[in-house]
């Protein structure tokens, strides 16, 4: 019996919605970011924070276990998350492969992962000098305490929301910024537990913690974010980051006749609108690409010629308003670039392939170093971070496919997210390992970028027709990730919990649709928070 466990794994600018879309109201005012005395209004409780999860254990041998925070303070160097976890259930020991731990800051959308070295190994706890950081002896109702390493939190930043190792996702953690890490408490599992055997020397009281030693962050390390990027969209325009780029992308039948490139004048408001917001959110030292896109019927000639005209058009309607401290350049793509593949007739992917897009590129340091970037975006329906709740409530819509069941637990409004906790139960008599991937969950006429992944392809809907895509990790070196926890092998009558992240609606919404794919919809789910 192998008794050890692999312990440890190695900025959204969007609109505020209105009724009339995706755009502010036609004041054009802006209700002001939440500020740190709003945030104090929240009873954020104290550490310790306890919650319970069942976490996948390579080769089927998952277990309960329970994960405390003790503490979160983050130095000039990195931040320093104080860990307590204790094995609920015996286990034969292996590695977890539950999601990593991240630290989310809701407001400005960014993930922060752990630091690893320059051959990818995490700093953090170990036993012996021959095993990798996180391999630790397995102890069943023992309680065993170590820390784990992250990027230095901007000062801004007054609470986390703490995911991974199967606990779903731990709201309102709050921050302590200090110019010096206090020191770790002294390690003692050496001397508790044997180190050939990896068996205790002798009985541990449940009263007593095993603290591990720890692998210190030295030298170079990377510590960018990843960004949290979803797609909005109303029908008439869609509101995307892709990397360093927030696109609009203006839906073309809705704005243009069959074959023709004169605007209709209903969407030109819009267009007017959705200018006086770039310029008065976007940078006028980056240029604004438009560009025209076509589905792929017809020639190919043709279809350039058309997307350019387009282009040009909607440049007509944005330029005046944008001014001359914009630099505007424009160009038509054809069919070159689609954001779904077209396979045979498909009207819904050729209908959202026919768009044209109004774009701009901020540098990426300029994204996550700019400390005004979380105050710039900022939604208007961005509530304070969600206070921390260790139970997350009663199951609100059963759906099923096939032997397996989702439970749709209750969304949590956190900052300018939702976060909406899921249960995957096996009700056959055999394991089953559902398909969760993206082709298996994608909705029609949702773009590749979206749909990829643990749960890509579900989406929110407000009720007002408007939608949320799945949120994505992008990392500038990386590319695309999926956020979701994976669900892997189900056993009969576990039920596993995993989350997802969206953007919230207007903070008046109460209840929102979760669309998912194979399993249907669940309507009505209420959001906490």
């Amino acid at each position: 019996m192998d008794n050890r466990i692999i312990a440890t794994s190695s900025l959204v600018v969007v609109l505020a919605l209105t009724s009339c879309g995706l755009l502010p109201g036609s004041s054009g005012e802006q209700e002001p970011a939440p500020s740190e005395e709003g945030a104090e209004q929240q009873d954020y409780g104290d550490f310790p924070y306890e919650k319970e999860g069942r976490i996948f254990i390579e080769g089927g041998d998952d277990v309960n276990q329970r994960l405390g925070i003790n503490g979160l303070q983050s130095g000039p160097e990195y931040t320093v998350l104080e860990i307590e976890v204790t094995m609920i259930d015996a286990t034969t020991g292996g590695s977890r492969v539950s999601s990593p731990s991240r630290l989310v800051d809701p407001i400005d959308g960014l993930a922060y992962e752990q630091l690893t070295d320059e051959q990818g190994q995490a700093f953090g706890p170990y036993f012996t000098e021959d095993e990798d950081v996180g391999t630790l002896p397995v102890l069943q109702n023992i309680p065993q305490a170590y820390r784990v390493y992250f990027p230095p939190l901007p000062e801004y930043v007054t609470h986390i929301t703490y995911t991974g190792q199967g606990m779903g996702a731990m709201t309102g953690i709050p921050v302590e910024h200090v110019d010096e890490i206090s020191p770790a408490e002294e390690p003692n599992a050496n001397e508790l537990i044997d180190e050939e055997t990896w068996e205790p020397v002798e009985d541990i009281g449940e009263d007593t913690t095993v603290v591990y030693p720890l692998h210190e962050p030295e030298g170079d390390f990377w510590d960018a974010p990843r960004q949290m990027e979803s797609m909005v969209d109303d029908g008439e325009i869609a509101v995307t980051r892709a990397g360093t780029e927030e696109t609009f992308a203006l839906n073309a039948d809705l704005a243009f006749e069959f074959d023709e490139s004169e605007l209709q004048p209903e969407v030109e408001d819009r267009l007017t609108e959705l200018a006086t917001y770039m310029s008065e959110n976007l940078d006028a030292e980056g240029p604004i690409e438009i560009t025209g896109h076509t589905d792929s019927v017809g020639d190919d000639a043709y279809n350039r010629t058309l997307s350019e005209e387009r282009a040009e058009a909607v440049r007509e309607i944005v330029e005046p308003e944008l001014g001359e401290s914009f630099e505007i350049q424009t160009d038509g793509l054809g069919s070159s670039e689609p954001l779904i593949a077209e396979e045979g007739e498909d009207e819904e992917a050729q209908a959202r392939n026919r768009r044209v897009e109004i774009s701009q590129e901020r540098p990426f340091d300029q994204v996550i170093e700019d400390e005004n970037a979380r105050h710039e975006g900022i939604l208007e329906r961005a509530g304070d971070p969600a206070a921390f709740n260790a139970d997350d409530g009663e199951a609100e819509v059963t759906l099923s496919d096939g032997d397996v069941e989702l439970n749709v637990y209750p969304f949590v409004r956190d900052g300018a997210y939702v976060v909406a906790v899921m249960g995957f139960a096996n009700t056959g008599s055999e394991p089953v390992t559902p398909d969760l991937s993206g082709a298996a969950t994608r909705l029609p006429g949702q773009p590749d970028q979206f749909s990829e992944g643990t749960l890509g392809g579900f989406q929110t809907e407000d009720g007002d027709g408007v939608t949320h895509s799945v949120v994505q990790l992008n990392h500038p070196e990386e590319g695309y990730s999926s956020f979701a926890e994976e669900v892997h092998e189900l056993h009969p009558g576990d039920e596993y919990r995993t989350i997802a992240w969206f953007l919230a609606p207007e903070k008046d919404v109460e209840t929102l649709t979760l669309q998912t794919g194979a399993f249907g919809d669940a309507a009505d789910v209420p959001i906490r928070g």
